[in-house]
């Protein structure tokens, strides 16, 4: 298995902190593999020659692996790395210490108001999970993409879940599930064409809230009956079906 060095030296969003490391992300552009190790069904998809397409490497233990945290690095390096290198790291908590400890700066600087707004974590429940977990988690990667000024959509389906600020006018990435899970930067998004969800972990609201008539535009937004054999559904059921085709559950 190939991977890569990036070399960081970082000013991102007015943060002025500077980072120099040596990371080791965890996936892959297709062509630096051979044929018989690339598990991932990547041939019928765009041509990847300029290396802007990232596939999740799901071929090596989960205890070497942060896909995320190397989305967050290519897109605060600009999406700079250099593939001649090869460099082989299994100490995976070290990949992203220093987003880490920027992070955890920034969210006690606000006491974690941004993380209430967002609807993540309690400010205890985040310096726990961050110091405790080797590898970035969708929860954590969503707080550190909101704290380091990072908008990245996760694409399933027709559902668009923005992980970070969601009022950004810029999108800096997406991560794709498709048949596999790959990272870019060029995707035709058409936010028209999407159902949004703004809080990927809080994804729909109770059920009080909601007319049914409001049940009845998301379930068409998002193809589920409304009707059976003629039939108007019941409002519980419909909204049973919105909750569980809306729950983010993406495995790494």
């Amino acid at each position: 298995m190939i991977f890569i060095i990036i070399h960081i030296i970082m000013y991102h969003s007015n943060n002025h902190y500077e980072l120099i490391s040596n990371i080791t992300p965890f996936f892959y552009t297709p062509n630096l593999l051979p044929h018989s190790s690339n598990k991932l069904h990547i041939k019928n998809h765009p041509s990847n020659n300029n290396h802007d397409i990232f596939f999740f490497n799901k071929n090596i233990s989960s205890d070497y692996i942060d896909n995320l945290t190397n989305c967050l690095y290519l897109i605060i390096n600009d999406y700079n790395i250099d593939n001649s290198q090869q460099y082989y790291n299994h100490k995976s908590f070290q990949k992203y210490l220093i987003l880490k400890e920027n992070s955890i700066k920034l969210v006690k600087q606000d006491n974690g108001s941004l993380l209430k707004f967002y609807k993540i974590y309690t400010l205890n429940a985040f310096i726990n999970d961050i110091f405790s977990t080797k590898v970035i988690t969708w929860k954590l990667f969503y707080a550190i993409a909101i704290y380091n000024d990072i908008l990245i959509l996760v694409i399933k389906d027709n559902i668009a879940y923005y992980f970070g600020k969601h009022d950004s006018n810029n999108i800096d990435g997406f991560i794709i599930a498709d048949n596999y899970l790959y990272f870019t930067k060029k995707y035709q998004y058409d936010s028209n064409n999407f159902y949004k969800v703004l809080y990927p972990f809080k994804h729909i609201n109770s059920i009080s809230t909601y007319k049914i008539s409001d049940l009845q535009n998301i379930a068409n937004k998002l193809n589920i009956l409304i009707t059976i054999d003629g039939k108007n559904r019941l409002k519980k059921d419909i909204y049973h079906d919105i909750n569980n085709k809306l729950m983010f559950d993406l495995k790494l």
